[in-house]
């Protein structure tokens, strides 16, 4: 371990919330996603790599990650059901898989409940390489853009840095707890 590897470490999760809140848009609308996205990802894939000694589950971790965290949620952010005025017709990647099963248990996407679905899924998807951490991440995810919302009602900027900030905790837990100091 390096003289760097704590200092960095104890920023992971305001690195990651910096690069959620990028991602977003708001910091600076014109900056490419596909790096933020591989970035993110990183710590997961490094985690995945601690947990399990191989590079090549490290690298699939990553790129799980980075994947899920690119699966787009914009129909459910603002955690009051399916909501796309614009476009009544849009459905996200993810809600491919989750809409119909909702629907078959004849359960209404316009409800908030749908919303923390969907962005459970996805935070369960990202935190999937740390292992346990998935599930803290599947409740953290969906309940940072449910703060968000209650802090902005009709902006994202707490959401993704809350969001951010969550994930880098979950990633700099399951990195911590492997490192041996």
């Amino acid at each position: 371990m390096t003289a760097w590897t704590l200092p960095v470490l104890a920023l992971l999760p305001l690195i990651l919330a910096l690069v959620a809140r990028l991602h977003g848009g708001g910091l600076w609308p014109d900056f490419p996603k596909l790096p933020l996205k591989i970035l993110f990802g990183a710590p997961f894939g490094a985690a995945a790599y601690l947990l399990t000694g191989s590079p090549v589950v490290g690298l699939i971790g990553w790129a799980v990650t980075a994947t899920a965290y690119a699966v787009g949620h914009g129909t459910v952010y603002g955690m009051r059901g399916y909501d796309s005025p614009r476009d009544p017709n849009r459905i996200e990647r993810l809600e491919l898989i989750i809409r119909p099963i909702w629907q078959a248990v004849g359960w209404d996407i316009s409800r908030p409940a749908y919303s923390w679905a969907v962005m459970g899924v996805k935070g369960l998807l990202i935190g999937l390489p740390t292992g346990p951490g998935a599930l803290a991440l599947a409740v953290l995810w969906p309940a940072s853009y449910w703060i968000g919302r209650r802090v902005e009602a009709d902006r994202n900027e707490v959401a993704e840095w809350v969001s951010g900030c969550a994930a880098g905790c979950v990633a700099l837990a399951v990195i911590w707890m492997q490192i041996d100091f």
